[in-house]
């Protein structure tokens, strides 16, 4: 929880371009919904009672919804990769900042130079997938989702409840799957660690492994470590 709190410092100042991108996410969630809805009249009226005055309106609405949820989601992907980045940027310049400070011991005895770039790199790179990516995938598809049911009830009561019961047996293995990623996600940063621990190592030592004639050698560990990602 302190964690989310410490990253949302970072968020306060971008408030009001956090709220345009909301109402984009929303808008797109409500208009993706009322896509689907164009299903009946097109069903009832053009198929069934061959309406041409519908079948022209629908071929004219589909292009200009779909402009529109367009528009509005490069409008809400800028923003969220603007808002991504600059504070991605002012996260790395702190934490370079904090690490000019902070005590000798922190690098000789609880950390390694792998760990440290690997937090200023990659780690601020998965901040910056959560803040460009999850604020879309929360506000669009949960609003995308509760419009299709209701656009669901709409068409077919029976088969909207019907979806209602299965969808718990649906998130079942998605909720599996979403664990088993935790697990390898942090395995993976601790590997992606070493990894740059030992770039470092040997970038730094270069000088003595050509003149000791070791560069296969090198090339081997890097390539047996690699191999166990």
């Amino acid at each position: 929880m302190n964690k989310i709190k410490f990253l949302f410092s970072y968020l306060k100042c971008y408030k009001t371009k956090f709220f345009v991108s909301c109402i984009c996410m929303l808008l797109i969630g409500g208009l993706t919904s009322a896509s689907r809805w164009l299903v009946k009249p097109v069903v009832d009226k053009v198929f069934y009672y061959k309406d041409i005055k519908m079948l022209a309106g629908i071929v004219v609405l589909i292009p200009i919804l779909y402009l529109v949820i367009g528009v509005l989601t490069y409008v809400k992907n800028y923003i969220n990769v603007y808002i991504a980045n600059d504070t991605i940027r002012k996260l790395r310049e702190d934490v370079f900042k904090h690490l000019q400070h902070i005590s000798i011991d922190y690098f000789v005895l609880r950390s390694t130079t792998g760990h440290t770039l690997a937090k200023l790199t990659n780690d601020t790179n998965n901040i910056y997938q959560v803040l460009s990516k999850t604020p879309s995938v929360i506000v669009t598809d949960i609003v995308t989702m509760f419009g299709l049911i209701i656009v669901l009830f709409y068409l077919s009561v029976k088969f909207a409840i019907l979806s209602l019961i299965v969808l718990p047996i649906a998130l079942f293995p998605v909720y599996i799957f979403t664990k088993k990623l935790r697990h390898y996600s942090k395995k993976t940063q601790t590997e992606i660690a070493n990894l740059y621990n030992n770039l470092q190592e040997s970038i730094s030592a270069v000088f003595v492994t050509q003149l000791f004639n070791q560069q296969e050698n090198e090339i081997k560990i890097l390539t047996t470590k690699c191999s166990l990602q």
